[in-house]
């Protein structure tokens, strides 16, 4: 790999684009070279280089890179799947905890979150001296703080400490000379990023319909919850998810199926997500459309589905729900006779409907495989409810249940002999209580992994082959590694 491809870039902006009923055009922009005079000339460079930088994310999510196969494989949730034992190694080394410096989508990774990085500086280098709308102009620029958070967030929570960049750098050598912060010193500028956008972003009723799923007030704060849930810092998830809730911006969907539905995109308890469109593209492009939903829906029991079977869903998952929780039915489906399956020695398998094409959701089945419209519900409101309800569960049990009910409420459906409200419950019991309900809510939504990890409850990872002490962090690319020389050092445990 040549040296820097993916810290360094080409120092291009790649202007993408993403929804035409949502926040970017369904019409791909080419490329816009940044050399002087070129680029950054007027009001609709700034918004095109803030479009760009949204593309990495939609990389990320868009298959096996993305949280749904490394934040759900190789915990209790979920196994590999696939057609065979040996089907994509880098699932089958995260599976099995075996992992290498070398795989792929650890090297995807890094260098879609990197190369998100450079696109976010390069628009808050530039756009403050652009002469347009002066409101439009610090919204944008609060976007581009949100995304680079958003990118090093990423990086933390997979690879701990990582070299950051707060401007972008005239040479590679200059950028080789940057040393790697520690894991603390990257959370803090996370944190930094993200209080800055909150600073400048509109709430999202202030956006225009049009651009419904750009970075929010709320999803700035939102991520200030999750990014000091992943530090287990708890004042502080307390006293962010209490600003969020002040905003009075967010509520719960009516109904659990309905999130899962097109019809449910951008919804009221939806507090970022990350938008993919249908755009007659394949697997390399520009990537408007989502490969999620052929990744990891069925190889065979439906004709025209035609998936590639990843990421199944563990019988231990299944356990966890209670007698009749209507979310069993809305989050998983059956099928049968799958060329790799866990189940039973027929290969039954259970799915993921939170990723999947019609008939198990109303999103159609796309022309091109690779080409989905299904957005990745990044950050919901009953996430922020139960990361809430755990940091005041000592402190207020009694409010950290009403977070709780309110989320069981919604499941049941009306039906009140189902899913009863949990009630005087306290210390470890109530933690208990919690735990259940997130891992019920949220299933199969990529946070199990990292949720085991920050409760310090790794032991449950350990029958899949974690090793405490390391597989907390996946290793540092080798490419990486190789590009800086040796100067980079490895994560612990790893081998180079």
């Amino acid at each position: 790999m040549k040296k820097g491809i993916y810290i360094l870039g080409m120092l291009l902006i790649l202007i993408g684009a993403c929804k035409s009923d949502e926040f970017l055009d369904t019409t791909p922009y080419g490329v816009a070279v940044d050399t002087p005079g070129a680029f950054f000339r007027n009001q609709d460079d700034a918004l095109l280089a803030i479009n760009a930088t949204y593309r990495n994310l939609r990389q990320r999510y868009a298959a096996f890179a993305g949280d749904y196969g490394y934040g759900n494989i190789g915990t209790d949730d979920a196994w590999k799947g696939g057609g065979n034992p040996a089907d994509n190694e880098s699932l089958a080394q995260k599976e099995n905890y075996t992992i290498t410096p070398t795989i792929g989508e650890i090297t995807d990774r890094w260098g879609q979150s990197y190369q998100g990085i450079l696109n976010a500086n390069k628009v808050l280098e530039n756009v403050p001296g652009i002469d347009m709308d002066e409101a439009l102009k610090t919204r944008i620029i609060g976007e581009a703080y949100f995304l680079r958070a958003v990118y090093y967030m990423d990086l933390a929570k997979w690879f701990g400490g990582v070299p950051i960049y707060p401007k972008n750098l005239a040479t590679p050598a200059e950028y080789l000379d940057v040393p790697r912060s520690t894991e603390e010193e990257t959370w803090a500028f996370v944190e930094e990023n993200l209080l800055e956008a909150l600073s400048r972003l509109p709430k999202k009723s202030e956006y225009e319909a049009a651009d419904i799923g750009r970075a929010t007030q709320g999803a700035a704060l939102g991520f200030l919850v999750r990014a000091n849930a992943l530090q287990n810092d708890l004042p502080q998830v307390k006293q962010y998810s209490e600003q969020l809730f002040d905003l009075g911006e967010y509520s719960l969907a009516p109904t659990y199926k309905e999130i899962w539905q097109s019809t449910g995109e951008n919804g009221p308890g939806s507090i970022f997500e990350v938008q993919f469109t249908e755009a007659g593209q394949g697997w390399g492009s520009i990537t408007l459309g989502s490969a999620s939903g052929t990744a990891f829906g069925p190889r065979q029991g439906n004709d025209n589905y035609a998936g590639w079977g990843f990421v199944q869903a563990r019988q231990e998952l299944l356990d966890e729900f209670e007698t009749d929780d209507p979310r069993l039915d809305h989050s998983l489906f059956f099928v049968p006779n799958q060329e790799y399956g866990p189940l039973d020695a027929d290969n039954n398998a259970y799915f993921g409907k939170k990723v999947a094409y019609a008939p198990f959701t109303d999103y159609p089945i796309p022309a091109v495989p690779t080409d989905g419209s299904n957005n990745w519900r990044v950050l919901r409101l009953a996430d922020i409810y139960l990361m809430y309800a755990e940091s005041i569960y000592q402190s207020d049990p009694n409010t950290a249940m009403e977070y709780v009910n309110r989320i069981r409420q919604r499941a049941r459906e009306g039906n009140n002999a189902l899913l009863p409200d949990i009630t005087g419950l306290s210390g470890q019991v109530l933690l208990d209580a919690i735990y259940h309900e997130r891992r019920v809510e949220l299933n199969l939504e990529g946070l199990r992994f990292h949720d085991l990890i920050r409760t310090n409850r790794k032991s449950i990872l350990e029958q899949y082959g974690f090793q405490v002490g390391k597989n907390e962090k996946m290793p540092i690319p080798q490419a990486e590694i190789d590009n800086y020389g040796g100067r980079l050092p490895q994560n612990e445990g790893y081998s180079n």
